[in-house]
């Protein structure tokens, strides 16, 4: 007679458990992740085309950041700059930073100093069409951005404009002209104070060690009880011959 194969030990209650905790708390992370990530609002429309994004908290800082179709990078780097001295006059802009080229889209970047204190400030469309007279762009898009430590309030006066708050780590239209469109804007962007660092990183961060720990635990608990249970049955006793 051939003995019967054991049955397959059962995954461990404990463990398998743990594993669930740790992939739905690891899908929270993403999901609060790409929550906090702002997009790039790409240039649209006929060349050249600029999108001027006032990034007012950023990971380096506030900033003044051009992107354009159709502009060579030096001539975009001193629109970067004239468009920071014309909106923030005491923002004192440092030297602009780009890369990319007028075939591929460029970028350009100007830090600013910012306060923290609740700051409002004026956009205009003649204000920006001013800033950026060097380059005479067909289309332009102004956006404000910030992240989970600043509230931003955009209220723009032009037809169809909606004014509106930006939520955290998001970019909201503050206006937008097209080249000879006759449409004029202006827009007021009031900027909360910043606000203390948010505890959630480091309380996710906490949550994933304590599961990892838990499952490492469960799973060791698990290994350790199939081995005494092992043990406990003893090696198996030989089948009988069978007598004819």
């Amino acid at each position: 007679m051939i003995a019967p194969a054991p049955a397959d030990r059962p995954v461990d209650r404990p463990t398998r458990g743990a594993a669930w905790c740790l992939l739905a708390l690891l899908a929270c992370l993403l999901a609060a992740c790409a929550a906090s990530s702002s997009t790039d609002q790409i240039p649209v429309g006929p060349k050249p085309a600029v999108t001027v994004l006032l990034r007012l908290r950023s990971p380096d800082g506030p900033e003044v950041q051009l992107l354009a179709t159709g502009v060579d990078l030096p001539t975009l780097n001193a629109a970067t700059t004239a468009v920071a001295r014309a909106i923030f006059p005491g923002g004192n802009p440092g030297a602009p930073v780009g890369t990319g080229s007028a075939a591929d889209g460029a970028s350009s970047g100007v830090p600013i100093t910012f306060p923290d204190e609740e700051q409002a400030f004026t956009v205009t469309s003649d204000l920006v069409g001013t800033a950026l007279a060097q380059i005479a762009p067909r289309s332009t898009a102004v956006w404000a951005c910030t992240d989970g430590r600043r509230t931003v309030q955009v209220d723009t006066q032009a037809p169809g404009a909606v004014s509106s708050d930006v939520s955290s780590g998001s970019c909201k239209i503050v206006g937008s002209s097209l080249a000879d469109d006759g449409v004029t804007w202006t827009a007021t962007v009031t900027v909360g104070a910043l606000q203390p660092p948010s505890l959630l990183p480091v309380a996710i961060v906490t949550s994933v060690v304590l599961v990892l720990l838990t499952l490492g635990i469960a799973f060791l608990r698990g290994r350790a009880a199939a081995r005494v249970a092992a043990r406990a049955a003893g090696p198996s006793e030989p089948a009988e011959p069978s007598v004819d």
